[in-house]
C-alpha cells in the first residue's frame, strides 16, 4: 500500500469523496482500502499519568488519540479555543506539541519501543485555525539507524490546507531501557485494552 504525498493530499481534497458520508478534506486517506487500527493509551493505567499531549485524565492539555494507517501514525483533533494564540488561531507553540506528540506515538507504534526528542525543525507553511473544525495529523519514519528514528510530520486544516509541517528525530532506546526510563509497556498495551500493564513501581 503506497503513502499519499502533500501535494497529491491537496489535488484531490475538493473531489466528491469515494465514500457516502466521508468528508472531501479526508479523500485522500481512503484512496486504497487501509486498515484503521486504534492504538490504546497504555500509559493511562500508570497512576499519576498526566501526559499534556495524551493523557486524557489532564484536562489543560490535548487529550490525543492515535490510529496506525498503513505506513501513517494518525490523529484527528478538535482544537479548543484556550489554545490559540491571536484569534482564532491555532498557536504555533501547540502546533509544534502536537507534532512532536505524534511522533512520539510514531516510535511505540512503528519502533515499538519508546524515546526522546533530540531535534525538531518545524516549518509553517499556512496558518491553523481553531474555529473550522477538526485537524488532521499524519506522521511516518523516513530515515532509521540503531538510535536515530527520523519522521515527517504533517498538519492540515479541516480544508486539507496544509499548516504546518516538521522533520523530528528522536532517540531510541532498546526495549529493556525503555521500560525501565520512561515506563514502556510492550506494544501489545497498546493494540489491546485487555493487556494488563505492570508500572516499575509495582515490581
Amino acid at each position: 500500500m503506497r503513502g499519499v504525498d502533500t501535494e497529491e493530499f491537496l489535488s484531490i481534497k475538493n473531489r466528491d469523496c469515494l465514500w457516502s458520508g466521508c468528508p472531501p478534506r479526508w479523500t485522500a486517506f481512503f484512496i486504497e482500502d487501509m486498515e484503521r487500527r486504534r492504538l490504546y493509551n497504555a500509559y493511562e493505567k500508570h497512576e499519576g499519568y498526566y501526559c499534556f499531549g495524551c493523557a486524557a485524565a489532564n484536562e489543560s492539555g490535548l487529550r490525543c488519540e492515535f490510529y496506525e494507517e498503513g505506513e501513517y501514525v494518525t490523529c484527528r483533533w478538535m482544537p479548543r479555543p484556550e489554545f490559540q494564540g491571536f484569534f482564532n488561531v491555532l498557536h504555533g507553540g501547540i502546533q509544534a506539541t502536537l507534532m512532536d506528540e505524534i511522533a512520539c506515538w510514531t516510535i511505540f507504534a512503528k519502533v515499538q519501543s519508546a524515546g526522546v526528542t533530540v531535534d525538531m525543525r518545524v516549518k509553517y507553511r499556512a496558518t491553523v485555525y481553531t474555529n473550522r473544525g477538526e485537524l488532521l495529523l499524519r506522521s511516518r519514519i523516513t530515515e532509521q539507524n540503531s538510535r536515530l528514528v527520523t519522521m515527517h510530520v504533517e498538519l492540515f486544516n479541516a480544508d486539507g490546507t496544509l499548516g504546518s509541517e516538521a522533520d523530528v528525530v528522536y532517540r531510541v532506546f532498546p526495549p529493556e531501557v525503555a521500560e525501565k526510563r520512561l515506563g514502556w509497556t510492550g506494544i501489545e498495551a497498546f493494540r489491546d485494552p485487555g493487556v494488563e500493564v505492570i508500572s516499575q513501581q509495582d515490581k
